[in-house]
């Protein structure tokens, strides 16, 4: 699937915020929102918040797979179940979904119909040479995926508050006018910014994953 940054992308004000002005856009009262267990409680207050909507745990563990099998995993026929929060590298277990990972999770947003709401905030700060695997890569999930993405772990820009928000076309007119009403966007200097590092951020962020890796190790 292309993309472009006209159709397909819209900046927010940080990671967190994009994810609110998904779950805005796309969630209504009562709707479900299947989240991995353990998740950072920032995304858990972010999914619960708009629309008051239950969370269903999807298990994950460390460095294991999500566990789809799980009774608690799957939709409940009668509700409203509407989409899946899933981060990788996720906070706070450090689990990373590999590509044989990650199919449990495509299957059940396939079969449900389930938008995916992929939290990429550290998605490239993988140790050991792992591959980036992006979910919107896999067969059925480009025109269901939104990813959020933010300048603050990837490029080191803590505090800049940038972040983005890029999905299929037919569903960015509803994410953009939220995020208009909605903290409207970070100011044109931080932009800028955050452009300069991302264009940079090919060369620089080997060095700064094995800094990571290296200072991971001694903690």
């Amino acid at each position: 699937m292309a993309y472009s940054g006209e159709r397909n992308c819209v900046i927010s004000a940080g990671g967190l915020s994009g994810i609110l002005n998904v779950l805005l856009a796309t969630i209504e009262v009562g709707d479900e929102v299947i989240v991995t267990d353990p998740t950072m409680p920032a995304s858990s207050t972010e999914c619960a918040w708009p629309a008051a909507c239950p969370l269903r745990n999807l298990p994950v563990y460390g460095g294991r797979a999500m566990d789809a099998r799980s009774r608690s995993a799957r939709p409940r026929r009668r509700s409203k179940t509407r989409a899946m929060l899933l981060m990788s590298p996720s906070m706070p277990s450090g689990a990373v979904s590999r590509r044989r990972g990650l199919a449990p999770g495509r299957q059940l947003c396939v079969a449900n119909d389930l938008l995916l709401i992929l939290d990429t905030a550290m998605g490239r700060l993988m140790f050991d040479g792992r591959e980036v695997i992006h979910p919107a890569g896999l067969p059925g999930m480009a025109a269901r995926t939104i990813t959020v993405g933010s300048s603050a772990k990837e490029l080191r820009m803590i505090g800049w508050r940038v972040g983005w928000v890029v999905g299929p076309e037919d569903l960015m007119p509803d994410i953009v006018a939220v995020s208009l009403a909605n903290v409207v966007v970070p100011v044109g200097i931080a932009q800028g910014a955050v452009a300069t590092a991302l264009e940079n951020s090919r060369a620089s962020i080997g060095g700064y994953v094995a800094d990571s890796k290296r200072g991971a190790i001694r903690s």
